[in-house]
């Protein structure tokens, strides 16, 4: 049944919705723009997942006016594991991988006259050096980092997802003008919010009152147009891209972490070089993942680019239910930051321990260790400040 009306659903969109009609020749010709004369450019996080995407392409087209140039801060070749980003467009009929602008395609410090972030609030620090003085505007649902504090707007909330404030912009713009929000524009930013709240899941705890409310009023602009009862629309979305997201069929070890990290860096003066720590989040179990043929390969790797790692595993077990696991290394260098930061987890109020063992994990290098997370609600917006602020301590 909840697939019988995101098919009716979607029939009825394609055809009334110019935003969707509109979307492609958009998308190219900003793309084209940017790439001949600086302009506003908005920029995603370096993770690059749905919400980020999605994010950048409506703040630029729909928030921005349309004079705006989305810019997706991963490689070109990394588009192709985003396999739930790849499903939403290809659901509404829109091939987005030939029209979208990706970071390794520009010089952004010559093709950004300015800079909206959208879905974070600090940039990288290679983007941060060259960009931070061109921040015009935030929209996000990060801690405040207090950066770009002359951006305006300057929005950052604590929503579950970064697209419910776009769309609250989108409504309201929809309700000044007396016109229907385009049905298209309304299933993109639905998709979003289902993800990042997890359908609304109270064992996630993402859900805000302004999520919930902010959906209550994408399912009303869908269900204008489409000729079935959209109340289950939500669930079969969450369904739907849950299915697309965990499809990693052929996926080897590296492409796991290719597929979504970020990282953040510390300035380590004793030691004339910064602390660099990455944070995977891998969609599979930490067995399943080192049991893979490259997952040592894919830890040196990993420590040859950075100086630690905290790989994030998140799963559905068996029983239905939502699981985490961390996973920490480091290098030789590094061998008491991570003693140190071990510590801080296992003390940490997120219900961090030691794991026993995992298959696949004896003889992996750089010491690494693993645990379990009781508290399936913190995610990296949690680990990643924790670490943070215990390593820049340790370094002070």
């Amino acid at each position: 049944m909840a697939a019988a009306t995101l098919n009716a659903a979607l029939e009825a969109i394609r055809g009334a919705s110019p935003f969707v009609a509109s979307l492609h020749e958009k998308l190219i010709s900003s793309r084209q723009a940017a790439l001949v004369t600086p302009c506003e450019i908005v920029l995603g996080n370096d993770s690059a997942d749905l919400d980020s995407i999605v994010s950048a392409i409506v703040c630029a087209i729909a928030v921005r006016g349309g004079d705006a140039t989305p810019v997706v801060n991963i490689p070109r070749e990394d588009f192709a594991l985003r396999t739930e980003t790849r499903w939403v467009f290809q659901a509404l009929g829109v091939d987005v991988a030939d029209a979208l602008l990706f970071a390794d395609e520009c010089a952004l410090a010559s093709c950004a006259r300015t800079v909206v972030l959208v879905d974070h609030n600090r940039m990288v620090p290679e983007q941060h050096i060259v960009l931070a003085e061109r921040v015009s505007a935030i929209y996000d649902h990060h801690v405040d980092q207090g950066l770009y504090e002359a951006a305006a707007p300057r929005l950052i909330a604590p929503v579950g997802s970064c697209t419910t404030l776009l769309a609250e912009l989108c409504a309201d713009a929809a309700r000044a003008a007396a016109t229907a929000m385009d049905p298209g524009l309304a299933f993109l930013l639905l998709c979003v919010i289902v993800t990042d709240t997890c359908n609304s899941s109270a064992a996630a705890g993402k859900t805000t009152a302004r999520d919930s409310a902010v959906m209550a009023t994408l399912v009303d602009a869908i269900s204008a147009v489409a000729p079935v009862d959209c109340a289950q629309l939500p669930t079969a979305l969450w369904d739907a891209i849950s299915a697309a997201k965990f499809n990693t069929d052929g996926f080897s070890a590296w492409n796991f972490v290719r597929r979504d990290s970020k990282f953040f860096r510390c300035d380590n003066t004793a030691a004339g070089r910064p602390i660099v720590v990455v944070i995977p989040a891998i969609y599979a179990p930490a067995g399943a993942w080192l049991a893979l043929p490259d997952a040592g390969a894919a830890l040196e790797r990993l420590l040859t680019l950075h100086s630690i790692v905290l790989a994030m595993f998140v799963y559905t077990a068996t029983d239905g239910s939502m699981r985490r696991e961390l996973l920490l290394c480091g290098g030789d260098d590094s061998a008491s930051l991570v003693n140190g930061l071990e510590a801080a987890l296992l003390s940490s109020p997120y219900g961090i321990e030691r794991a026993a063992q995992t298959a696949g994990a004896a003889g992996l290098p750089f010491g690494s260790r693993l645990f379990s997370q009781a508290d399936v609600k913190a995610t990296r917006k949690q680990i990643e400040p924790l670490a943070r602020e215990f390593i820049s301590g340790a370094l002070a």
